[in-house]
């Protein structure tokens, strides 16, 4: 059975260029003209099948993934793509504190590091880039300035995390355990564990009932 000509990698840069037209004409619906000639003119094995003239056979982004967005099918702009970006929760968390210094500071004031030449000393990031950061992140609403003096010393401030702050610690500890088990190979990584218990503890999915979920029963349902 001859191969689609997809499955074969985009070595000729007229061939990308032409997926891509494709790509947009199945998103609108519009047909492909001359889809004919894409296997004469480009260097495709001789038992490659040309590509259909609609284009539309693409396979689903979420087809090997258990989690799935709810789209709306019907509208073939919406069919096959991702929530915009003003509805996504994700994207605003990332535009806020998605760099890296900004990520890591927040980590260091979760383990009580909150003062700016500590955070300096523990990070190593230049003085300037750290007041950037600590900067927006006040003015996000995710750490406050507090006023503290040492004997002898002139009033400084330590930064500390709002409530909107603290409730990063369990998107950030999810992260940590992703890295721990797809990124570090020691076995002697930082564990989470019960204060009670000493048991180590994972983070998971729970409905508004207190009932644990599975990753297979997650569904992404866009703004109404």
């Amino acid at each position: 059975m001859g191969r689609e000509w997809r499955d074969f990698p985009p070595k000729c840069g007229h061939i990308r260029r032409r997926r891509t037209i494709c790509r947009e004409r199945e998103l609108t619906g519009a047909p492909v003209r001359g889809a004919s000639s894409i296997a004469s003119s480009s260097r495709l094995p001789p038992n490659a099948i040309a590509p259909q003239r609609d284009c539309t056979a693409r396979a689903n982004h979420f087809s090997d993934s258990s989690m799935t967005f709810e789209r709306d099918r019907a509208d073939p702009k919406t069919a096959d793509a991702a929530p915009p970006l003003e509805h996504c929760g994700l994207a605003a968390a990332i535009d806020l504190v998605g760099d890296r210094w900004t990520l890591l500071i927040v980590r260091s004031a979760l383990y009580g590091v909150t003062r700016f030449d500590e955070l300096h000393a523990t990070l190593a990031m230049p003085r300037t880039v750290l007041s950037n950061r600590l900067k927006r992140l006040v003015e996000g609403g995710v750490m406050r300035r507090r006023a503290y003096k040492q004997a002898g010393q002139r009033t400084r401030h330590q930064y500390v995390l709002t409530k909107k702050g603290v409730d990063l610690a369990l998107p950030l500890m999810a992260l940590m355990q992703w890295g721990q088990k797809h990124v570090l190979t020691q076995t002697d990584a930082n564990a989470i564990v019960s204060r009670r218990t000493g048991e180590p503890l994972q983070l998971g999915l729970v409905d508004n009932a207190g009932s644990t979920a599975p990753l297979a029963e997650v569904q992404f349902k866009p703004a109404a």
